[in-house]
């Protein structure tokens, strides 16, 4: 099966993240996301950056998060600044969701090969 590519690049790398995220810690989600978005689009080889909402209308949000790599490399070498500005500043990630009580999906996705 001949799969359409609608990638301007088949070396794209996606770092997506789904976030379920209790009404109550809405705003310090989107605090950190907004920093980190930024920081994201200062990096060499960033392509482009989605912050999504989704609201049920009720006591939580569903976020998605999507950055955009040229390629492979330029995601390891991103991964790699961010943990240590992470490191730097005291932030752990894994704490954060625990506290606020976020339920986090987190991969990376590439084009199929044919």
């Amino acid at each position: 099966m001949q799969v359409e590519r609608n990638f301007k690049n088949s070396s794209y790398v996606f770092r997506i993240g789904k976030f379920r995220v209790p009404a109550s810690t809405r705003a310090e989600l989107l605090e950190i996301a907004h920093s980190t978005h930024q920081l994201l689009r200062t990096l060499p080889s960033f392509v482009e950056d989605f912050f999504l909402e989704q609201t049920d209308g009720g006591a939580s949000s569903n976020f998605l998060t999507i950055a955009v790599w040229e390629n492979r490399q330029a995601f390891d070498s991103a991964r790699t600044i961010v943990h240590e500005r992470y490191r730097e500043i005291g932030f752990h990630p894994a704490e954060l969701h625990r506290r606020l009580g976020i339920e986090a999906d987190l991969a990376v996705y590439t084009a199929p090969n044919d």
